[in-house]
């Protein structure tokens, strides 16, 4: 059981879920109370949808959720340090935490937010 992701885990899942035009970054479900463990989501964004590949802690693929950006209402980045990134549809609010200075994975933490800066309505 691993509780680290790494850049390695990213490209796997971009790989296998992705295309060439994707960005992807790592975020954790936001919760006030860890209590359960918050799900674990390597995001994959591209021009026209936003998927939420859910992870296990072994970073082994559990679920995919896809988020079409044409049926995107809002999306609210806030926070310093860790991001809180609020995606709003019509049947649904997900949202995430980031964190902008996880070891080994800074880069894409911040090509994940500038993207979805892009995407703010």
């Amino acid at each position: 059981m691993r509780w680290v992701i790494k850049q390695e885990d990213l490209d796997r899942v971009k790989e296998e879920h992705g295309n060439a035009q994707s960005i992807v970054g790592y975020a954790d479900e936001h919760k006030l109370l860890t209590i359960p463990i918050p799900k674990m989501y390597a995001v994959l964004l591209d021009d026209n949808e936003i998927k939420l590949v859910q992870l296990n802690m072994n970073m082994e693929v559990k679920n995919i959720d896809t988020i079409p950006i044409s049926s995107i209402d809002a999306i609210k980045i806030s926070g310093a340090v860790i991001k809180k990134v609020v995606v709003t549809t019509k049947d649904t609010k997900v949202k995430l935490a980031v964190k902008t200075l996880a070891v080994g994975i800074q880069k894409a933490q911040k090509e994940m937010i500038e993207k979805l800066g892009s995407l703010v309505k």
